[in-house]
């Protein structure tokens, strides 16, 4: 999926906005909305999915403190390293959605 946006941001850094015909221009807003919405549900699955790994990662954690118990302590830790792993993910999206914005403006000035 990152690969798939990373090749669309690259045809639009490519694209001479100054020849584009008005279809040609219809047709590229159209494109870049179909993948603005398709980013943003990724980002929202991205952001459930996190917040539900801290949110587990938190109650394991606590669970491990309240009881003493090293082992799941440790396995509330390792899942709050994943959950940072899965934030930096969504850091990428945000970055591409950004990108992505900045093209929709530019072609609004069309």
């Amino acid at each position: 999926m990152e690969k798939r946006f990373r090749d669309y941001i690259r045809h639009f850094e490519k694209l001479d906005f100054d020849v584009l015909s008005e279809e040609e221009v219809e047709q590229e807003k159209e494109e870049i909305g179909l993948h603005v919405d398709i980013l943003q549900h990724e980002m929202l699955r991205k952001l459930v999915v996190t917040m539900g790994i801290f949110i587990c990662a938190c109650i394991i954690f606590s669970a491990g403190i309240i009881a003493n118990v090293l082992v799941v302590d440790i396995i509330g830790i390792a899942i709050f390293i994943c959950g940072i792993v899965m934030a930096f993910s969504f850091k990428e999206s945000k970055d591409a959605m950004t990108k992505l914005c900045v093209f929709v403006d530019k072609l609004t000035m069309l």
